[in-house]
């Protein structure tokens, strides 16, 4: 790894506020802090270098704010822990808004510190443009989708605001957070008087469990089901133990399961395959989209459970904001555990447990089981009828990709949306995946992501690999440079079907409604003539790339020779001419 090293250290000494003040970051056990360079921060930015020698945080330079807030975020998604960020000044935050409004969405505990001011005015030696970039309350810009905000003045004020942020970032339900450091603050020199505040003064608040009752109602709507399925959100797979309490709810039950926090080869595991559509009763686990869960995926209109029971286990509407819609359709709970999702499964095992009925149980299991063989069979089949074809298919690109990575340690950080064929890469352990709260991925938030998955992925021994789709790459292609630039184990693949397909299927749909030429669809959509070459990008950006693959005969060799390069120390990119698929 490249270490990026300081030197002639030892002549330096505890001196300015910014060196207390990487002290906190320090004290909160951050390993890394991405960045884009700005003079807002200068006084930190020094401080990391030359008085922490840029570790216990190390820098991760990032080429722009959005692929940084977005590497902070793709890293929390394998660790469950909190990531600072550093950012400049208010034009910084512009940049970066649309990074944090993903991190809200998927609930990350980003800790995004800004340079600011400076406050005082009367300031000498500052240049007119200071006023340009920044404001009295910068935070104000992403106030509405961030759970706090401070603009503190002192010295103190910004260590116990640093403090207070990772407290509130990590505390359910977690989320991003934002603080102004002023420049001129950063800048003085330690107070003779100083006392630093206690970070054991703000230990994050501990989980909160469900109402006893409503436990005890849930296990018994689950009981006496005909055919339960557990829906999980994304964030489970990573909490200790949590994989095994959800493993022995289903088991007791004998019900369907949902979601990568059970491995895929458990035979309750129907994820991708629609096997308990007929489901009457529905448990959601930390479901972060619980509307577009219920229409999306069980063939209904957003919100609506017919009459399936519903049990809600999350911390429900308490991550709502006023300001924007995100998560606000309104849906039925017949039953709510308002609680820790974990703190709820604690309480919701033993309680089903001990009123289950075991031959019920392995009823309702051989079923399940049943349904998903049947379904794995059918998508086996296809897999096989569109072996050859071109564009590449789905199934022989997910196939061809599960066959290069199966003997390595690998760690799933994006599967390219529809193109994705499920049944054929099988995951069994918590650590193939990362942990998502079910939205937060706009266009151009995967590529950056997967860096930070890569970087939390490296710190573990596997190699990280992301499926991108084309448009998503082309607005954070950047990040490339960061991968390489710090050796990271990760393998990109990129899904390039020549379009921002998605918009292509609404010109479509808004035609057919409308009697006009369905033909046109492409225009404004197509990214094609030129047709990009990404392996030549990746290749500018010092990665070992492969492709254009447009013959599927060529997609074998292609991806194994990407995953050697990334065992040997390199960032690879496989660039894949693919299909484009319809959800009509």
């Amino acid at each position: 790894m490249n270490e990026d090293r300081p030197v002639r250290l030892d002549t330096v000494s505890r001196e300015y506020n910014s060196d207390v003040i990487v002290e906190a970051l320090r004290e909160l056990n951050y390993q890394y802090i991405p960045m884009t360079p700005g003079s807002s921060f200068r006084g930190v930015h020094d401080s990391l270098v030359n008085y922490l020698g840029n570790e216990r945080p190390q820098m991760i330079l990032c080429l722009h704010e959005e692929v940084a807030i977005s590497v902070a975020h793709g890293f929390t998604t394998v660790t469950d822990g909190a990531c600072p960020v550093l950012i400049h000044d208010l034009v910084g935050l512009m940049n970066g808004s649309m990074a944090v409004y993903n991190a809200f969405c998927g609930q990350a505990p980003v800790v995004v510190l800004g340079g600011g001011g400076p406050i005082s005015r009367g300031t000498e030696g500052r240049r007119p443009i200071d006023d340009l970039h920044s404001a009295q309350s910068q935070g104000e810009l992403i106030r509405e989708y961030v759970k706090w905000v401070d603009d503190p003045c002192t010295l103190m004020d910004t260590v116990a605001g640093i403090y207070r942020a990772h407290q509130i970032a990590v505390s359910a339900p977690a989320g991003p957070v934002y603080l102004t450091m002023d420049v001129d603050m950063q800048e003085g020199r330690i107070a003779g008087d100083y006392v630093a505040p206690e970070v054991a003064d703000f230990t994050p608040a501990p989980p909160f469990a469900a109402d006893l009752e409503q436990v005890a109602a849930a296990a018994r709507l689950l009981v006496d089901a005909s055919l339960p399925l557990i829906i999980v959100g994304g964030r489970l797979v990573h909490v200790p133990g949590a994989p095994q309490l959800l493993a022995e709810l289903a088991e007791s039950l004998g019900a369907a399961v949902d979601g990568s926090a059970l491995p895929s080869t458990h035979p309750l595991n129907v994820t991708g395959t629609n096997a308990v559509g007929d489901a009457d009763v529905l448990l959601c686990i930390d479901v972060g989209d619980m509307a577009s869960t219920l229409g999306t995926g069980l063939g209904n209109r957003p919100g609506r459970t017919g009459d399936r029971k519903l049990i809600d286990l999350s911390t429900g509407d308490l991550r709502l904001k006023s300001w924007g819609n995100a998560f606000s359709a309104p849906f039925r709970r017949d039953v709510q555990l308002l609680s820790d999702p974990v703190a709820g499964l604690r309480a919701l095992v033993p309680a089903v447990r001990e009123i289950a009925n075991a031959s019920v149980a392995q009823t309702r299991a051989a079923v399940v089981r049943d349904r998903v063989q049947e379904v794995r069979a059918r998508q086996l089949s296809h897999v096989a009828e569109h072996w050859d074809d071109r564009p590449i298919s789905s199934g022989r690109f997910t196939s061809e990709l599960w066959d290069a990575v199966r003997s390595t340690d690998w760690l799933l950080t994006s599967r390219g949306g529809r193109l994705w064929h499920e049944g054929i890469f099988e995951f069994t352990d918590s650590r193939q995946t990362i942990a998502s709260a079910g939205g937060g991925g706009g266009v151009g938030y995967n590529t950056g992501a997967a860096v930070g998955a890569a970087l939390a992925a490296r710190d573990r021994g596997q190699i990280a690999i992301a499926v991108v789709g084309d448009g998503d790459f082309f607005m954070a292609h950047s990040a490339l440079w960061t991968a390489v630039h710090y050796h990271l184990p990760l393998l990109l693949v990129i899904n390039d079907n020549h379009s921002f397909f998605n918009d292509e299927e609404h010109q479509r749909r808004l035609a057919r409604l409308r009697n006009r030429p369905r033909e046109n669809s492409w225009i404004g959509v197509h990214i094609d003539e030129p047709a990009v070459d990404f392996a030549s990008i990746g290749r500018a950006f010092g990665c070992h790339a492969e492709g254009p693959i447009e013959d599927p005969a060529d997609l074998h060799s292609a991806l194994h020779a990407a995953v050697n390069a990334v065992l040997s120390g390199e960032v690879a990119l496989v660039h894949v001419v693919t299909e484009a698929i319809s959800d009509e």
